[in-house]
């Protein structure tokens, strides 16, 4: 195997196969520098001819074994690959549900011994209500979430980071759980070892996951621009099902891109009900929100790498 800087990396199967490489891949090969760059696929079960025609387009598909769910198994299987070639940063990111429309070959070049991930502005309740704790023993998911209670939520679906460190994760998730058959598993586990080995906060650009964002963006011949009419770099059309992702027809192209709005609302509003009735914890985020910003503004004035 020829030796890269970078990886870039995501998991699929068939189902999802298309969208990764008439989407995923094409927006990451028309706006990102991938000079020095490979571009690694976990193969969860795709079609022989997805997998033909990815490899065709320069990724290199790994196959893998499909015994628990594919967002935790991706960890394990991402150092698998890793250590098959000397890298030295790599972004482990969602297949199914983001383009790229901006190069972020910046981000892998900076803060580059630390992690880097974005937090959600509105705290959905991922830990507390969506995420079964079916893997955890209940002493230790207990503990878990009373570490992470006053935290803001790390969205794991975009994940910078040193190849060294990111091929411990799948050791540290050990640790922790019994076993990886449910959705959100890793979710938790990522926060938690992120905030206990420290992280770099990234603008919310960088995973604009439209549903737990305050902000406005519009879409004009299928490209998102935010508030300010930039174009977003990495967006994020993420949500367990598809009727409750924000965007329909999600994709990479000028007939793509559809904004819902009844149901995105109608689960904004549940999420603010809940925080509602949590007022201590929301204080509590809020304000470790507002001592990250200052914390990140005073590192970028003294030129230094933030941690959180």
């Amino acid at each position: 195997m020829s030796v890269s800087r970078h990886a870039v990396i995501t998991a699929t199967d068939s189902k999802f196969g298309d969208f990764v490489l008439q989407h995923w891949l094409t927006s990451l090969q028309d706006n990102v520098n991938l000079n020095g760059v490979d571009v690694l696929i976990l193969d969860y079960g795709l079609e022989p001819q997805q997998r033909e025609r990815l490899e065709a387009r320069g990724a290199r598909c790994h196959r893998c074994v499909r015994d628990g769910h594919v967002t935790s198994l991706r960890y394990r299987d991402m150092a698998t690959v890793l250590e098959q070639g000397e890298y030295d940063q790599a972004l482990l990111v969602d297949g199914s549900d983001i383009i790229f429309q901006t190069d972020i070959r910046p981000l892998l070049e900076s803060d580059r011994d630390s992690f880097r991930a974005v937090c959600h502005e509105i705290e959905v309740p991922v830990h507390e209500v969506i995420m079964s704790k079916g893997d955890f023993d209940s002493q230790v998911s207990r503990a878990l979430m009373d570490f992470l209670r006053d935290k803001r939520t790390i969205n794991g679906g975009v994940l910078f980071g040193p190849a060294a460190l990111m091929k411990e994760l799948w050791t540290e998730f050990n640790k922790q759980a019994n076993s990886f058959g449910r959705f959100g598993t890793d979710q938790l586990l990522l926060n938690y070892l992120l905030y206990s080995r420290g992280f770099v906060e990234l603008d919310a650009k960088y995973n604009y996951s439209i549903i737990a964002l305050e902000q406005s963006f519009k879409i004009r011949k299928g490209v998102f621009y935010d508030m300010h009419g930039e174009i977003i770099p990495i967006v994020h059309n993420s949500g367990i099902y598809e009727a409750t992702r924000p965007i329909a027809r999600f994709g990479y192209g000028p007939d793509r891109n559809r904004q819902r709005v009844v149901v995105p609302t109608f689960l904004r509003t549940l999420y603010r009900c809940f925080n509602f009735l949590r007022p201590e914890t929301v204080r509590l985020k809020r304000a470790n929100q507002r001592k990250s910003a200052s914390q990140s503004d005073a590192a970028r004035r003294d030129g230094i790498p933030m941690t959180g």
